[in-house]
């Protein structure tokens, strides 16, 4: 299990996932799915490539690579710049007369990327809240319906995210809603297979597996298999 307090980093592939609270469904029916990949492209999109996802009733698996530190840094500057006010700053940074920090490029680096890091944080929870909250209100319910922080584990090679992916997928077989993967609609699996857009990095993945062949075969070889 992936530590819930661990940073999400720049650049490199993480395993996002959680589970509803007690007996409790994250989907009750149809338009729920739709509704949290709304979410998902509203907040989670601009800051990562999703490369495979799988949504069932009572909990979701994703895996994405960060965005790069260069888009980060662009897309939130304002964001980070508004932070980087407030923090007490270093002896080797100061700010100049026009109010820019100057000094040691290093430590300016470490220090943004501390708040890029809560930033990336802070869109996963906005988006999980964002939906919960609309939920609880259409079904008149109270109460955390996940639980509290999101799961994340860092994905360190090619082999471990091709096996990720495929068990991201095989998930809804795996819990028996589904005898084959290719018939839960609810995942980017079916998504590979066509020309439809889709935020989903759909050559990224087949380039990963060759083929998509070798992608379908490595499929059916994890079906009943761990992620490790």
């Amino acid at each position: 299990m992936g530590c819930p307090r661990d940073f999400l980093e720049p650049d490199k592939f993480y395993h996002i996932y959680n589970h509803a609270n007690g007996n409790d469904k994250l989907f009750r029916e149809e338009k729920n799915y739709h509704f949290f990949m709304q979410k998902i492209e509203k907040y989670i999109v601009p800051c990562c490539d999703i490369h495979s996802y799988c949504l069932i009733p009572n909990h979701f698996h994703f895996a994405v690579r960060v965005k790069s530190e260069y888009i980060l840094l662009k897309m939130w500057e304002e964001k980070i710049d508004k932070k980087l006010s407030k923090l007490i700053l270093p002896p080797a940074i100061s700010k100049n007369s026009s109010g820019l920090l100057i000094g040691d490029e290093s430590d300016l680096r470490i220090l943004k990327l501390s708040i890029i890091e809560k930033l990336l944080s802070e869109q996963f929870s906005h988006c999980f809240n964002s939906y919960v909250q609309a939920y609880n209100k259409i079904y008149n319910r109270m109460g955390s319906l996940m639980k509290e922080s999101f799961q994340r584990k860092n994905v360190d090679s090619e082999r471990y995210l091709k096996t990720l992916i495929c068990y991201i997928h095989n998930n809804p077989v795996n819990h028996g809603i589904v005898k084959s993967t290719d018939r839960w609609k609810h995942s980017s699996y079916n998504s590979l297979f066509t020309e439809t857009p889709t935020f989903i990095k759909r050559k990224e993945v087949i380039e990963l597996f060759g083929t998509l062949e070798n992608l379908v075969v490595a499929h059916q070889e994890r079906i009943g298999k761990k992620i490790i």
